[in-house]
């Protein structure tokens, strides 16, 4: 989570069901979620040493907002004479508008989110502008501001993303200056309670996927909890009570991405239509290929020190997607379990735990072949065959060489900027792969790898 500005207020702090006894301090929150609680003094009976955890603290801070701490590891506890007994406890998450306990959490219907660039992504504008022109001179300009329509998507899991939009609209009878703004956010919604747990997954989800189509690695900037309080519990009419979740999330980079409208992978209008669809896909592929896909992403962050780094990362998500995509062998599995044992019934007694090592993966594909597999009805966007020859065996060399240090690859290994490019390539290859799990035709890939597209651009090795 990256959060607009750090947050730093005083507070008095207390253990759940002990309010009476409470002790001043500070709530800190940087820029990158990272929390820490500095207690002024200690809790009778809380935890004394470094590295034992208190399961929440709450609190009410400065500007009147209660606050709740979980899973709050002690970091550091002085002692001081003379002087003012300090601890500081550093939480898994900060709750900020309420106080939350195991049960209340266990009831959410709501959840709303926003992620970097995310209004770059949208590209759902309600502002427009008209200057007033008379005899080729601006004599004014008139600007009108609708919110945009709010789209609404079902999916997996019985839950429903909305797309909304918060506004900050000038009102005055003397305005000087005016400026309206807009701001984009998911609404996350579920028709019977959930667990705040299943929540979070799905954000995560919903995350990974945006950092998919926009082609960056994009943080969680906002996560709120929208509770609505009964009418009978507040005295009147039912209340909306908004509760800001803070904490350390992933995919997350230090390095604030750059999110233009015309740089996307696959933008919102392209996909506008049956987004509801693609987001339950890519709850699907989250099951089967997640290691796949966080290897994918992770090769993408752009903050590897080494070149050889983010291409062994995209080499292994390729090997980790065919086999949870395929099951093909070598050999037929039975002809192999008969050949198997043949080998080790004549294999001296001393050497067997060996050689039943040696042939426990000896069925499986070999990278050549897994490539081969993968790129298939997908060749022609690689090139012609010489192209893809050589593709296939610069990616086999390379890796052989930077795994094995195999001298015998080191000949047609690459390295350097034509290493760079062809770590682009398999990142375009993966892109591909993921694409066609999502449900685009060929046709609808070919589509993408026209003109200036991001997609060509890694499927040519441009940089």
């Amino acid at each position: 989570m990256r959060l607009p500005e750090p947050i730093s207020q005083t507070g008095y702090f207390w253990l759940p069901g002990k309010k009476r006894r409470k002790l001043p301090g500070t709530l800190s929150v940087d820029q990158y979620a990272s929390s820490r609680i500095e207690l002024q003094g200690a809790f009778d009976g809380m935890a004394t040493d470094p590295g034992e955890i208190e399961a929440a603290i709450h609190g009410v801070l400065q500007d009147g907002k209660w606050v709740t701490a979980t899973h709050c590891y002690l970091a550091t506890t002085n002692y001081r004479l003379p002087g003012i007994h300090r601890t500081s406890f550093r939480p898994d998450r900060v709750f900020i508008g309420a106080l939350q306990g195991e049960r209340q959490l266990s009831k959410c219907t709501r959840v709303d989110f926003a992620v970097d660039g995310l209004d770059a992504w949208l590209n759902l504008r309600g502002i427009s502008a008209e200057a007033d022109v008379v005899d080729s001179k601006m004599v004014g300009a008139t600007v009108r501001y609708r919110i945009p329509e709010s789209p609404s998507y079902p999916i997996k899991d019985r839950f429903r993303l909305s797309i909304k939009f918060e506004s900050k609209i000038p009102v005055g009878a003397s305005l000087t200056e005016a400026t309206i703004t807009q701001t984009a956010f998911f609404s996350l919604t579920s028709d019977a309670p959930k667990p705040l747990a299943e929540f979070l997954k799905a954000v995560h989800q919903i995350n990974t996927f945006l950092c998919f189509t926009i082609d960056e690695i994009v943080t969680l900037t906002m996560l709120r909890i929208v509770q609505t309080q009964d009418a009978k519990k507040t005295g009147g009419s039912p209340r909306t009570r908004m509760v800001d979740v803070v904490y350390q999330s992933l995919p997350h980079s230090d390095r604030q991405p750059r999110v233009e409208h015309h740089r996307l992978m696959l933008p919102y209008f392209e996909i506008s239509t049956y987004l509801g669809d693609m987001i339950s896909k890519w709850f699907g592929m989250h099951a089967d290929l997640r290691s796949a896909i966080n290897l994918y992403i992770g090769a993408t962050t752009g903050r590897h020190a080494y070149v050889e780094t983010r291409f062994l990362f995209l080499i292994q998500a390729l090997e980790t997607f065919h086999r949870r995509t395929s099951d093909a062998t070598e050999m037929d599995p039975e002809l192999f379990s008969t050949i198997r044992d043949k080998l080790l019934h004549v294999c001296p007694a001393d050497k067997q735990s060996w050689l039943k090592s040696r042939l426990e993966y000896a069925n499986e594909l070999s990278l050549r072949k897994r490539l081969k597999a993968l790129i298939g009805k997908f060749v022609h966007l690689l090139g012609d065959k010489k192209t893809v020859d050589d593709f296939v065996q610069h990616v086999i060399s390379t890796r052989n060489y930077l795994t094995h240090y195999d001298k015998k690859s080191l000949h047609s290994s690459v390295s350097g900027e034509a290493l760079l490019r062809l770590a682009i390539r398999i990142e375009g290859l993966m892109t591909v792969l993921l694409l066609d799990r999502l449900g685009f035709s060929v046709a609808a890939i070919e589509k993408l790898n026209k003109g200036d597209s991001k997609l060509k651009h890694k499927l040519e090795g441009m940089f």
